[in-house]
């Protein structure tokens, strides 16, 4: 196609640019078998301006990799497109503990899973974990919200990763039922 294209359009210039650098040289090749006369692959970031005297490479430009963010523009590495990428390949656990005012839980730990493999016996598993860490504790131990809460999480990762393989992401909440 590329040899019927010279043939009607007779290009003078020719500026490949998509690809991995094999493929662009590639295209450079070709380019030159059909006589175009000027070819230069391009890089990225690179502005070229096209002249009567082939391709100038005349300055350089920012460029990278950007993702939609709801309705804005933003760098791929921006920590909120990044977590979401990690959610959605490691998962997610949220686990939810209601403490009474004496800091002795009043319902049984609430685990939710989101995104995890084999969730019935990841859920089981995480559950029985938890409460395990949760009652191991003591009173004086659970008034320490700050390392209760990471006890947990990271008990609850671990016991989803024997399983599964996968580090999901673990946020664990602390309520404390207000004094009666």
């Amino acid at each position: 196609t590329w040899a019927m294209t010279r043939i009607w359009i007779r290009p003078k210039i020719a500026v490949p640019v998509h690809g991995e650098t094999r493929h662009l040289l590639e295209h450079q090749h070709l380019t030159r078998d059909i006589q175009v006369p000027f070819s230069q692959p391009g890089k990225n970031g690179t502005m070229m301006a096209l002249t009567e005297n082939g391709p100038k490479v005349i300055g350089e430009v920012p460029f990278g990799r950007l993702a939609v963010d709801g309705r804005k523009v933003t760098d791929i590495k921006a920590p909120a497109i990044k977590e979401r990428r990690r959610v959605g390949v490691e998962g997610h656990i949220v686990i939810t503990i209601v403490l009474d005012h004496d800091d002795e839980p009043a319902l049984a730990p609430a685990v939710n899973l989101l995104g995890i493999p084999q969730a019935e016996k990841v859920q089981a598993q995480v559950q029985e974990t938890v409460e395990s860490v949760l009652y191991r504790q003591s009173r004086k131990q659970r008034r320490n919200q700050e390392k209760m809460a990471e006890a947990i999480r990271i008990a609850a990762r671990r016991a989803c990763e024997n399983i599964t393989r996968k580090r999901p992401v673990t946020d664990v909440q602390i309520m404390r039922l207000p004094t009666a």
